[in-house]
């Protein structure tokens, strides 16, 4: 076989083997792009859903309502400018009773759980995701006793779910995220 040959060959073999390499390369590194993204995201979600959880535990559960309040829920029931005079009577109490930034917590918990609808996660963490979300709105609507003693279990397999598919580095950063949150909120609240 001529010489030319041979180096041509060598060439080309060189050429395809490290073009092949370096796709190799880039796919890895897509790969753990991804992954830091997806434990970005889960860290941001831990941090706010740990926010949002404390600050509805710190809130007493709702009395039973009075004769007039039951009256009164009667009467906005079937009227549309009753119900929405009592909406706005209800968001002003809120604003005088925690401030302008009570509801921050709760829109990046919003943010962080839209942002997890966009990011790839096995169904295991996606269940797990959906179960924290569904107490956060039973722990909204009644926050009782009985369902604030659900948060550790609700927390655990969360936390279990992300361990085992491997994003346990989430756990760490959200922990960390949760602290800062919460001395920011400290913050706000003696004004700051």
């Amino acid at each position: 076989m001529p010489v030319w040959l041979v180096s041509l060959l060598s060439a080309t073999v060189g050429a395809g083997l490290a073009y092949l390499g370096s796709l190799h390369l880039r796919r890895l590194e897509q790969r753990n792009e991804e992954r830091r993204e997806r434990q970005r995201a889960l860290a941001g979600f831990l941090g706010s859903l740990y926010i949002v959880v404390a600050q509805l535990l710190d809130v007493p559960p709702n009395p039973p309502p009075s004769i007039p309040e039951r009256l009164h829920e009667k009467v906005a029931s079937r009227s549309a400018r009753a119900r929405a005079a009592t909406w706005v009577r209800t968001q002003q109490g809120l604003q005088r009773s925690f401030g302008g930034a009570f509801r921050e917590p709760t829109q990046r918990l919003a943010e962080a759980y839209a942002r997890l609808q966009l990011t790839p996660l096995g169904p295991s963490i996606r269940q797990q995701i959906e179960e924290a979300m569904a107490y956060v709105e039973r722990l909204s609507a009644t926050r009782t006793e009985e369902v604030k003693k659900e948060w550790p279990d609700v927390r655990r397999a969360l936390l279990t779910s992300i361990e085992e598919a491997g994003d346990g580095a989430s756990v760490q950063v959200a922990e960390s995220i949760g602290t800062h949150q919460t001395v920011k909120l400290r913050e706000l609240d003696r004004g700051d």
